[in-house]
């Protein structure tokens, strides 16, 4: 009798779902979800149909209470970014147009790494953000647009270059926000600003652009003094165009999700202004190579700018995650023998098509991991006056002195290289690229611990002293390698600025769950509802119960330790209603929803129990979460 219950449940059950699947008008159809995705600590989501004035988000098991309201800068052109989130956190964005109609999707962020120097002995998050990814909890926020560049205020400042170079007087952590381009004007050939003029470009005003005869400081953003900045791009376009930033001693300060391009000095310099700077995070940034059509220096070496991360005076650095193209002079640290800067971290970047210095170190020592050299032009690591660099498991393809010991440019001097796990395919020759001087390429090592006895090869600095095995100088137990080959993977896929291609996890769209609006639909619900409950009543009502505790079981939504068709009722029930409580909800909020997803799409659907209803008929039935 108990299974001929069952199936009489399972029948009206199954009416049910087709009835209301059939009959349902629902608020919120005229907005579709196009795309949505989790990323580094943010979320967005893409839509098509009706205009979403309101965005809110909460952790997906959290009560609907918990939702909060993003800011209004943050929704533009059908599409939604939110920086701030936790990271490895899965969260339902829930739209909603001026009309009250609404949906929802949800989404799983994904973690920044947070390895290498910068991170070193350093408890407080980099920047404005924790380490799990929300603002701090003093944290202010401002947005940056080229409509508002020369406008914005922040604590009695007006414009984004005047509101840096005062950093030193600001007491809260604070965000800095762009959105979409942001540019200047820059100068021609003559040395005039006239094409940018004739085309509209308005200037920024208060950036630092200085011609001292035989050389320039163009366009530079000067930061004095920074504490706890994040400068970060919003979605996937925000760019520094024909600009770029100087970090002088700042500390805790953290540069992500930029692109550069045409900077006619440096896109970041980082550097001292009466002490060090300390701290320093540059990641997944995209950098093009600058333009610079008034070069004044001596050897014209600066038409494709100054620098795409050039890094002296400072020390606790990482430079990660970043996607360099076609850049000339990318990444030199230390400018002289006279700079003095120490302790810094490139990891998991993809130099493509890098012509040199990625990086060129002096006066240094330098962890070089996980990165991509793909078509090389001039050399890739370039060990200078008295560096000590630890190469590990990086991918050179196709690239050209991918690493040197010997000097480079108008170097009289040389440094230190150990190799290991180095992967060096189709690559030149690794003589050094001047052939005007010798030197060694690298010293390779037979695993990660060897203890090298590596001496300068040409004067003008000390020998290796194996810092990477000294876990008082070197975060010896605090980070993970991938194989070179695994590297180039991750790479290719993950560096850079959030793109629309890859990189990020896939959202699902949840089905809203608004409360029927037309009288077909109260009607169905009214008999469906009804016929269901006499059944599954009658059914469960012989079934053991019991006070004890129990383990959750995936889909027992009334917390009976057994599933039956009450179950499905019930999730059907939720699917109606999201105001709906179930037992297993009361019972275990923190777990309810992940174990009432049978189907593990990401959301609670009719679907969720029609898959009940086939568990209970036939035990052997597996549901996708359970497998």
């Amino acid at each position: 009798m108990k299974m001929l219950l069952t199936k009489a449940a399972a029948a009206v059950l199954a009416v049910s779902v087709m009835l209301t699947s059939l009959s349902f008008t629902v608020s919120g159809a005229d907005i579709s979800i196009v795309s949505s995705g989790g990323w580094y600590e943010t979320a967005f989501a893409e839509w098509s149909g009706s205009d979403v004035t309101t965005v809110e988000y909460k952790e997906t098991l959290a009560d609907d209470s918990t939702y909060t309201q993003v800011d209004s800068q943050l929704i533009r052109d059908n599409r939604v970014d939110i920086p701030g989130l936790k990271g490895d956190t899965r969260y339902t964005l829930r739209l909603t147009a001026s009309d009250g109609s609404s949906t929802s999707t949800t989404v799983t962020t994904m973690s920044y790494n947070r390895d290498g120097y910068a991170h070193f002995n350093y408890s407080s998050g980099v920047g404005a953000y924790n380490n799990d990814g929300t603002l701090k909890d003093d944290a202010d926020v401002i947005y940056v647009t080229n409509e508002n560049k020369n406008t914005v205020t922040y604590e009695g400042y007006t414009g984004i270059a005047n509101i840096l170079s005062n950093a030193r007087r600001f007491s809260n952590p604070l965000a800095v926000r762009f959105i979409g381009t942001v540019d200047t004007q820059t100068r021609d050939a003559d040395g005039s600003k006239d094409t940018d003029k004739a085309n509209g470009v308005v200037a920024i005003n208060g950036l630092t652009d200085r011609d001292m005869g035989d050389d320039s400081y163009f366009n530079m953003c000067d930061i004095s003094r920074p504490t706890e900045l994040t400068l970060e791009g919003i979605g996937t376009d925000a760019l520094i165009e024909k600009w770029g930033f100087t970090i002088a001693g700042g500390t805790s300060v953290e540069v992500r999700n930029l692109g550069f391009s045409l900077y006619p000095e440096d896109a970041i310099g980082i550097q001292n202004s009466g002490d060090y700077s300390t701290h320093i995070w540059v990641h997944n940034n995209d950098f093009e190579k600058g333009y610079n059509a008034y070069d004044l220096t001596d050897e014209k070496d600066k038409g494709d700018g100054d620098g795409s991360t050039d890094i002296k005076y400072s020390e606790y650095v990482t430079v990660s995650d970043n996607y360099y193209h076609e850049c000339h002079k990318t990444s030199l640290v230390g400018g002289s023998t006279s700079h003095q800067q120490d302790y810094i971290t490139f990891a998991r970047n993809y130099f493509d098509t890098t012509y040199e210095r990625t990086p060129r170190v002096r006066n240094a020592h330098v962890h070089v991991y996980n990165n991509y050299y793909s078509g090389t032009t001039g050399y890739g690591i370039g060990a200078s006056y008295n560096s000590r660099i630890f190469s590990e498991a990086n991918y050179f393809e196709n690239a050209n002195v991918p690493i040197t010991m010997g000097p480079v440019g108008s170097d009289r001097y040389g440094g230190t290289v150990k190799s290991y796990a180095d992967i060096f395919v189709n690559c030149a020759d690794t003589a050094n690229p001047d052939s005007a001087k010798n030197g060694t390429s690298y010293v390779t090592a037979t695993s990660r611990d060897e203890v090298m006895n590596i001496s300068n090869p040409v004067s003008g600095g000390n020998a290796y002293d194996n810092f990477d095995t000294d876990s008082s100088v070197f975060y010896y137990n605090n980070y993970s390698v991938m194989t070179a080959a695994e590297s180039k993977d991750f790479t290719t896929e993950y560096a850079g600025r959030l793109n629309t291609d890859s990189g990020y996890n896939n959202g699902s769209t949840e089905e809203p769950t608004t409360e029927p609006t037309t009288k077909t639909s109260t009607e169905t619900t009214t008999e469906t509802t009804s016929e269901t409950t006499t059944e599954t009543v009658t059914e469960t009502t012989t079934e053991p119960t019991t006070d004890e505790p129990v383990d959750i079981l995936y889909g027992d939504a009334d917390n009976s330790g057994i599933i039956t068709s009450n179950d499905a009722a019930t999730v059907l029930a939720k699917a109606l209603n999201n105001a709906f409580i179930t037992p297993l909800e009361q019972a275990h909020p923190n777990d309810a929803l992940a174990y009432l997803d049978v189907t593990a799409d990401g959301r609670i659907t009719s679907n969720d129990a029609a898959y009940i209803l086939s568990k209970t008929l036939d035990n052997s039935f597996v549901f996708p979460a359970e497998e």
